[in-house]
């Protein structure tokens, strides 16, 4: 509920359930500007449409820590970049519930409660300033770096969970809000009732969920799988029932497989994910950014389940690269127009994902159809970055942006600069 009634708010929530998980979040912005409400409702529609292609090796626990620092990099890199100063800031509260076990983190003052037997306990830690209550100390895009609050607990049939932004907690008493819950009162009771006890120079926006543990279920196992990373590929080997048919890129970790009639490209981890950690999250990360890009733009990747070797798996489109084609012909004036289209649209895709592809040149375009008529593909996701990132050394020199090579983070410019090259080609 805004403060204002014909207002905008800047709080959002938003959930996510599936096969036994729940996931709630729960996000508010410091400010009443439009950067801190987009921060707010970009948090959750982030956590809420992405925890399910999350990686299978990453835990609860770890999956939320690395969203919530995936967000806190982009909005401040993002707000330097955009207003020249920190504006993105947004509270964060967000919980997942698997079986019996509760999940959760939080920055800023956005609070979780658990209301369990009789007894409410605050699981969220509150980041306000010891002398100034009102400045919060912790928050989504206030620096470079966070350190959220981390919680897990367990979870019994009965329980409630509450998450709810400051203008709910700022003017319930915990008494009331564990009368409240123990009567399992709705998260729309909670946020009339705390208007109601608001003075006029106390108002703001208020939020809150309520999730009512009805019944428990069994906790999936959400370790990292005992995946083996193979020395070596040959023509011919058996992958989890894929057979090699040939490598790509005169590489052995790259292949077009077979199995069952249909083809697909596998990438493996490298080799140096056998003994380093640094290379297995990387190779982790790729095969998230590849598998959560759903767009019609790109070849589409997933991880197959029950898996026993660190890969994943691309569709095969036997098409020749924009580089091949433009060896042998100029494309026609259409199929430039529509190149220009699609490589517009396609980074637009990968932005909304707060991710840039960092790669863009002729040959990861793929060419669909024939002179005509072309439709394309981009592919190479393996070198996608996160927006503003400035460890990212993906890219190749003739279609890098001059600040590029001055360490300048990926942006959307630095993707528009690589367009740019590619089309004038």
């Amino acid at each position: 509920m805004p403060r204002d009634e014909n207002g905008a708010c800047a709080d959002a929530v938003g959930s996510y359930q599936s096969n036994g998980t729940v996931l709630a979040v729960l996000s508010d912005g410091a400010g009443t500007g439009a950067p801190a409400r987009e921060a707010a409702h970009r948090a959750v529609t982030m956590f809420a449409e992405n925890y399910a292609a999350r990686p299978r090796a990453w835990s609860p626990e770890r999956t939320l820590l690395e969203f919530t620092r995936q967000l806190n990099r982009t909005f401040y890199q993002e707000s330097l970049a955009r207003e020249g100063r920190v504006e993105m800031v947004a509270t964060l509260a967000a919980v997942v519930i698997e079986g019996t076990q509760l999940y959760g983190l939080n920055a800023g003052d956005s609070r979780v409660y658990l209301h369990s037997r009789g007894q409410l306990r605050q699981l969220s830690e509150d980041h306000h300033s010891p002398d100034q209550s009102h400045l919060l100390t912790i928050a989504l895009g206030m620096m470079p770096d966070i350190a959220p609050h981390a919680f897990t607990c367990e979870v019994r049939e009965g329980d409630a969970v509450l998450l709810c932004s400051d203008g709910v907690s700022n003017h319930i008493a915990e008494t009331e809000i564990a009368r409240a819950l123990a009567e399992r009162h709705s998260a729309r009771s909670l946020v009339l009732t705390a208007r109601q006890n608001a003075r006029a120079e106390t108002l703001d926006d208020a939020s809150a969920m309520v999730l009512d543990i009805r019944q428990t279920g069994i906790r999936r196992a959400m370790t990292a799988p005992p995946l083996t990373v193979p020395a070596a590929l040959h023509k011919g080997d058996s992958v989890d029932g894929w057979q090699l048919l040939r490598a790509f890129h005169g590489t052995d970790r790259v292949w077009l497989a077979e199995k069952d009639g249909q083809r697909v490209v596998l990438k493996f981890a490298p080799i140096e994910a056998q003994d380093s950690e640094a290379h297995r999250d990387a190779f982790t990360r790729e095969s998230w950014n590849a598998t959560r890009a759903r767009s019609e733009h790109f070849v589409h990747a997933g991880e197959p389940p029950g898996q026993t070797a660190r890969y994943y798996l691309m569709e095969f489109i036997e098409a020749p690269s924009l580089h091949s084609v433009l060896r042998e012909r100029r494309l026609s004036v259409d199929s430039a127009v529509a190149l220009g289209v699609f490589l517009a649209e396609a980074a637009q895709a990968l932005l909304r994902l707060d991710l840039a592809h960092g790669d863009i040149k002729p040959e990861n375009i793929l060419c669909i159809g024939d002179y005509a008529k072309l439709s394309f593909k981009l592919v190479d996701l393996g070198s996608a970055a996160e927006l503003f990132s400035v460890s990212s050394r993906a890219g190749t020199a003739s279609y890098l942006a001059p600040e590029r090579f001055q360490n300048a983070p990926v942006s959307e410019r630095t993707e528009l600069f690589a367009i740019g090259i590619t089309l004038y080609q």
